[in-house]
Parts: structure tokens; C-alpha cells; sequence
């Protein structure tokens, strides 16, 4: 079946040759949601922005708690600064299923809104799924210096930098804390 076949060439990362398969599939199956949600994610990887929008519509059409389709939304309307938009689409995203990804995502819209104990609540959430990961030790960093907790916004951002060296927003962020410390 072409499923199959999407699956294998996934296996021997051939994308292109899963995406083709998978295109296959959802001929035959025109309504089949994990078919579309395998082509959009296909689509990203391979950079298609221009497949990605009309399949997360169509994804959601048919499944409008899809968590995937939901939490790609929310990017998208983030790019185009459609901001509460985006907090609604990332909520969905959460309530259907709980990714890091989603969690940081409206830690950082929450806290641009100055909702800073729900944005805290989400991050630490994003960070008891996935530790490592320094988007969120970032933006938590980022809740912690905007509420006057320095010392532990300071240990956020080492933390951040410490698991992506280089990480230029986390360490513009350091030095934000530090002239904010008067050092």
C-alpha cells in the first residue's frame, strides 16, 4: 500500500520519495487526517511552506482538535502577528495533546501579554516533558527576570546556554538580566 510505502522511504529518510507515497495514499483516501498530518509534517521538513497552510486547513476541517494542525496554525498566525489568534490555536493544540512545543509556544504569548504566572506554569510544564530543552529554559529565563526573580532567570539562561552554546536570543537575554542587576 502507499502508506507503507511513505512509511519506508520515512525509514530510509528518503522525504521526498515518503511525501509522493503519501500524496498516493490521500488520493485514495481523500479524508484520511494521518495521511495529511504525514504531509504537512513531509511539507516542513522539506520547506514546501506553500503546501503547509491549505493542508493544515483541510487537516482541521476534518479534525479541528487535531493537536499538530492546531500547534501549526498557531505558528503561522504568530508569523503573520496574529497573536491572540495564535494563543487560541496553541490552547487547542494543548488540550488535545500536551507537546513541549505547544507548552513553550503560549509560555512566550502569554508572557508578552504580561500573563506571567499561566506563561511560568506552561514552561515549566514544556520543561517536565523535555528537560533539555533550551527554548523553554529561555523563556522561562525571560518570565523569571520580567517578574524580579534575577538569580533564578540567571540560572535559566546559563541553563539555556548551556544546552544550545551560541544561542544568541538567550544570551542578548543574559545581558538584558545583567544590566537589569546593574552589573
Amino acid at each position: 500500500s502507499s502508506d507503507l510505502s511513505g512509511y519506508l522511504a520515512i525509514m530510509r529518510e528518503d522525504f521526498s520519495g515518503a511525501s509522493v507515497a503519501f500524496e498516493k495514499a490521500l488520493a485514495m483516501r481523500p479524508d484520511d487526517t494521518q495521511v495529511l498530518e504525514y504531509l504537512a509534517r513531509l511539507d516542513l521538513m522539506l520547506g514546501q511552506q506553500e503546501n503547509v497552510q491549505a493542508r493544515i486547513f483541510r487537516l482541521l476541517r476534518l479534525d479541528p482538535a487535531n493537536a499538530f494542525g492546531n500547534f501549526v496554525l498557531g505558528g503561522l498566525q504568530i508569523g503573520r502577528r496574529e497573536f491572540e489568534l495564535a494563543r487560541d490555536s496553541l490552547a487547542r493544540s494543548i488540550e488535545s495533546e500536551k507537546t513541549p512545543e505547544a507548552l513553550n509556544d503560549l509560555a512566550w504569548l502569554l508572557q508578552e501579554s504580561g500573563l506571567y504566572s499561566q506563561a511560568e506554569q506552561h514552561a515549566r510544564e514544556a520543561l517536565a516533558l523535555r528537560p533539555e530543552m533550551a527554548a523553554a529554559w529561555d523563556t522561562l529565563g525571560v518570565i523569571l527576570m520580567k517578574t524580579d526573580r534575577l538569580e533564578e532567570a540567571q540560572a535559566a539562561f546559563k541553563k539555556t546556554l548551556s544546552l544550545a552554546a551560541g544561542n544568541i536570543p538567550a544570551a542578548l537575554h543574559l545581558a538584558e538580566l545583567a544590566l537589569k542587576q546593574g552589573r
